[in-house]
């Protein structure tokens, strides 16, 4: 090769190749491999990340794995060679990007959960699920006249709602809520709301935890969403 009109970037080993990668006429040369790691390196923003990728997001992770030596501008240009279009955002979600404050928000629980756990402290655990009638299998082995098998009801009623606390011990004692929903009459009625579960929780979960026990309150600094009116926001 004329040494005037290339450039050596730097060779590489792996066990897929050993090839030097040379820059000509500050023209963008990459390979099939090159190509590939763009492409998976999009699809972890999407994926892994939950971050829409940019390229000023992508070039320094593309400069530490393929040891990218051109502008952004340049970056712009392989991705549309190689099918990528910025343009609108489909209608139909392909992909589900996390609001920055759900991410947070779990961030938080993960540290102070280990946190916890690392001081040995008693966890507990809060489910709730409903049962109806419809709640069984639509086929199952059967002989006429001798085995009917299951029996569908295709009737949705007689739901109940289920609702328990419990740790590595156990369920807390005398703390089951169950009851039917739509019920007019009783402690609890109508449907699972707000008000159900803070009465349950005020008189039959709380008085039973540990003493010293801590727990999240209920949530009143809601985060602003575009959806927002101006009476949030006030």
């Amino acid at each position: 090769m004329n040494g005037n009109n290339t450039r050596f970037n730097k060779v590489i080993h792996s066990k897929e190749r050993d090839i030097i990668r040379v820059r000509t006429h500050g023209k963008v040369e990459l390979d099939d491999f090159d190509r590939r790691v763009i492409g998976d390196t999009i699809r972890e923003f999407y994926i892994v990340k939950k971050v829409v990728p940019t390229i000023p997001k992508m070039l320094p992770i593309l400069q530490d794995k393929i040891s990218w030596k051109w502008s952004m501008t340049s970056l712009r240009t392989v991705l549309r060679d190689m099918g990528f279009k910025w343009k609108k955002s489909q209608s139909k979600l392909v992909v589900f990007v996390e609001r920055q404050d759900i991410v947070n928000w779990r961030v938080r629980y993960i540290r102070n959960i280990t946190k916890l756990t690392l001081e040995g402290k008693e966890i507990f655990y809060l489910d709730e699920t409903w049962v109806d009638n419809n709640l069984t299998l639509n086929r199952c082995w059967q002989k006429k006249g001798d085995i009917e098998g299951v029996m569908a009801t295709g009737n949705a009623g007689n739901r109940h709602i289920i609702a328990h606390v419990g740790s590595e011990k156990g369920f807390l004692a005398d703390d089951l809520l169950m009851y039917k929903a739509g019920a007019a009459k009783g402690d609890y009625h109508g449907q699972m709301n707000s008000d159900n579960f803070e009465k349950w929780l005020s008189t039959q979960v709380i008085p039973k935890l540990p003493s010293g026990s801590i727990g999240n309150g209920k949530q009143t600094d809601m985060t602003l969403t575009k959806y927002a009116v101006k009476e949030d926001m006030i």
